[in-house]
């Protein structure tokens, strides 16, 4: 496994720590508790190269592969402490992806050109309120009419929706034909018939606008569809593949941020005239918090490393999503072992990290799903 980083790495780490850090200067506690996507902040991702990692220099990316993109994203989450915004840069990610992978790049070029640069905001609607994770469930559909297609159908816990400038949207064009029957299309808001409600409350990342997508009767024309008709399953795997190995990449940051306030808390403060740091309750949880960021940012570096080297990672992608969900919510919840009454309070900012980690076991696939493809992967369940 990965151990140590090339000095371009170092140097990409340093120069997305400090400009991460300079994003949200303020304000954070305030968007969070009304649930706001803060678009300045958005706008400094884009400056910063954040929202065209993996999209090529030519078409307005920062051309990174694989590990550099993590090692970016990592060192967002450490610089940066709005865990929603992260999840939002994700999901636009997965959006650009998407269009990248298709390999008719050169019909979406104006397209994918704004959604490097954060001039456009991108979202990957796929999920519905009877398939998650069971895409045969879906029933959002795209029937062929002349010139292109009309879509019907309903899109849940769609990250990015009631924001999002750009929806990229898998649906059924050949019903009953999982392999061969899904198709993705890029929709542009605004289209007729797509509408997109008010965002839904959450428990954590609230400052990440998630909705629904609603398609009644929406037009588009044929140019709309990314990829071949009947290419969306094998499109959308490539995608999720991607996306369950690196989408949580900022907590590893994220975990260094709440492991370094927590050993200066432990060392400061005091009890029994002696530093809180000194108790082995509190001395074992912080090893036990390093440890497992330590293990979590091996095994992220491993699957991007690997994924670099060409082919298929589908059993590192839910090692990664597995491992690195479980651990951050492990250590925010020693973190506030540790902080007691004081991390209770909002003022810290630890329970909004342990609700925001929570979330990282739910979405892109829930924890049970990761284990499922685990056993799966190694031939221990058909």
């Amino acid at each position: 496994m990965m151990q140590h980083l090339s000095d371009e790495h170092t140097a990409l780490y340093s120069r997305i720590l400090e400009g991460s850090a300079q994003i949200l200067p303020n304000g954070l506690e305030q968007h969070d508790g009304q649930e706001e996507f803060d678009k300045s902040a958005w706008d400094k991702c884009g400056a910063l190269g954040l929202c065209g990692l993996t999209v090529p220099t030519m078409l307005g990316g920062s051309g990174l592969d694989p590990l550099s993109a993590v090692i970016a994203m990592e060192a967002f989450g450490r610089g940066c402490a709005d865990n929603g915004l992260g999840v939002s840069l994700g999901a636009h990610l997965w959006g650009c992806l998407t269009l990248l992978l298709a390999g008719d790049r050169a019909r979406n070029v104006d397209i994918i050109r704004d959604l490097a640069t954060g001039r456009k905001i991108g979202a990957l609607a796929v999920s519905e309120p009877e398939a998650g994770s069971d895409l045969a469930a879906i029933l959002t559909t795209a029937v062929a009419v002349d010139g292109g297609y009309r879509l019907e159908g309903r899109k849940c816990y769609v990250t990015n929706a009631p924001v999002a400038d750009v929806l990229v949207v898998l649906a059924e064009t050949r019903p009953g034909n999982l392999a061969f029957g899904l198709s993705a299309f890029c929709l542009e808001r605004g289209t007729p018939g797509l509408t997109t409600p008010a965002p839904v409350s959450k428990m954590g990342l609230r400052t990440a606008s998630m909705g629904d997508v609603e398609l009644d009767g929406c037009l588009v024309p044929k140019s709309a569809r990314i990829g071949a008709e009947g290419a969306g399953l094998s499109l959308f795997l490539k995608v999720m593949e991607m996306e369950r190995a690196f989408i949580l990449a900022p907590a590893i940051g994220s975990m260094e941020r709440v492991f370094e306030a927590t050993r200066h808390y432990a060392q400061n403060r005091k009890q029994f005239d002696q530093p809180i740091a000194e108790f082995e309750s509190v001395y074992g949880r912080l090893a036990e918090m390093y440890r497992r960021t330590s293990l979590a940012r091996l095994v992220l570096r491993d699957a991007a490393a690997r994924k670099g080297s060409g082919g298929s990672i589908t059993l590192e992608a839910s090692m990664a999503k597995l491992t690195i969900s479980d651990a951050w919510v492990a250590n925010c919840q020693d973190a506030l072992a540790i902080f007691a009454a004081k991390g209770y309070l909002s003022a810290t900012g630890i329970e909004r990290e342990l609700r925001d980690a929570l979330g990282g076991q739910i979405y892109s696939g829930t924890s049970d799903i990761q284990r499922r493809t685990i056993a799966k992967m190694l031939r221990v369940i058909s």
